[in-house]
């Protein structure tokens, strides 16, 4: 694999998106484990929002000054070592610090390997960043399917973690000689000054981060809660149930292989728009018939519809003229991510008292927002991928 950038790249979008599906579809044994209710399940996955945010920041100026291949190395080896915790926890404070690192490390990885791909966008002078995200979902199918086959054959979660972490830390140590190597140009941009995020935000990203936000929400709540809905509400088995995630993820692989070429037809805020109002018709349906194969119709349609907003988003910002590329991209993924990650635990805190449909509820406004949204940020709809000038360095500004 040394010397391919864009393969390394892959994997490591694959392996994130392996690892992600791991633990997030062994919840509800989990959960059954430590006897934890919904609100106290969504209590402690809020520990990997509280992980998100200390992460961020300080990974956007590592990257600015270090370069993003060291980056996503040392935070895929630590997100990693974070998975058996997660299978070991053997009550609730343990689980929700176990989730403040994962989230750190994750945040920090996701970042790291998303400046990794705008350089090689960036070098081919053409929209690739949804091709690298649908390695994400292949991944997740991947660690759904082992999951499910785990909770088949009854594997005690922590040992199925754990053998995911070495695998992972394997892949990790194996792609980076073959990363791309921003050091020296990472070097040269660490000395000037950089706009802190939420300046970033407050101007010409601020449209792109609050889409960032509702979408990825959507994303994160079938990330921790399709499985617990399945099994729950509609009545599946453990293995069912985590295939859910992979139908999911599956859905939304299809969606980015083709997501690029989409964009180039019909525009990116076409697309967006049109997959939010696709995604929430899904959700609706799973809602209002929880029976197991229509749950899973519907997760396949929510998946198709969202696949390809958050790339395009983050391939946007990437084009931001005067923000380098760490500092725009790190504002839309702290914006998304608050999403991804605090979007479960308040799904849990309204299903508590309620149902969860009440707290999927949640969802489904977040789609019709970003439905609304879509056509009037500027930001998206102007598709500079067919010129290379017009996306931003992945270190200095554009």
């Amino acid at each position: 694999m040394h010397g391919h950038p864009r393969l390394a790249i892959c994997v490591l979008f694959f392996a994130n998106g392996a690892g992600s599906a791991s633990w997030a579809s062994r919840l509800p044994e989990i959960r059954v484990g430590l006897d934890l209710g919904e609100g106290a399940l969504g209590l402690a996955l809020l520990g990997a929002t509280v992980g998100l945010f200390l992460a961020t920041a300080l990974t956007s100026l590592l990257v600015v000054r270090f370069g993003s291949r060291a980056l996503s190395i040392l935070a895929g080896l630590a997100m990693s070592a974070t998975l058996p915790i997660i299978g070991w926890a053997p009550s609730f404070l343990p689980l929700a610090a176990a989730l403040v690192a994962y989230g750190m490390t994750n945040g920090a990885l996701d970042l790291a390997s998303n400046v990794q791909a705008v350089g090689v966008e960036r070098r081919a002078g053409r929209s690739m960043l949804t091709g690298f995200h649908a390695l994400f979902s292949g991944g997740a199918i991947v660690g759904a399917g082992g999951a499910a086959l785990a909770a088949s054959w009854a594997v005690p979660v922590d040992v199925h973690l754990t053998a995911v972490a070495i695998l992972l830390a394997l892949t990790f140590a194996v792609v980076a000689p073959s990363l791309l190597n921003d050091r020296v140009e990472a070097t040269k941009q660490a000395a000037a000054p950089t706009r802190p995020s939420f300046s970033v935000l407050s101007r010409p990203l601020v449209g792109l981060g609050i889409l960032a936000f509702c979408v990825l929400l959507a994303e994160g709540a079938i990330f921790d809660w399709s499985a617990v809905y399945l099994s729950t509400v509609a009545g599946a088995t453990p293995a069912i149930a985590a295939i859910g995630l992979a139908t999911f993820q599956g859905a939304m692989m299809m969606g980015r292989l083709s997501g690029d070429a989409l964009a180039g037809r019909i525009g990116p805020a076409m697309l967006v728009r049109g997959g939010a109002l696709l995604a929430a018709a899904g959700l609706t349906l799973s809602l209002v018939i929880p029976d197991v194969p229509i749950v899973l119709i519907g997760l396949a349609v929510m998946g198709l519809g969202i696949a390809s907003a958050f790339p395009l988003l983050l391939s946007a910002a990437a084009r931001t003229r005067g923000v380098a590329s760490p500092t725009a991209l790190g504002a839309i993924t702290a914006a998304g991510y608050t999403g991804f990650l605090a979007g479960p635990p308040i799904i849990g805190f309204i299903a508590e008292p309620t149902d969860l449909r009440f707290g999927l509820a949640v969802v489904l406004a977040c789609l019709l927002i970003a439905v609304f949204l879509a056509g009037r940020a500027p930001a998206l709809r102007h598709h500079g991928s067919d010129d290379p000038s017009a996306v931003a360095s992945p270190i200095s500004g554009a």
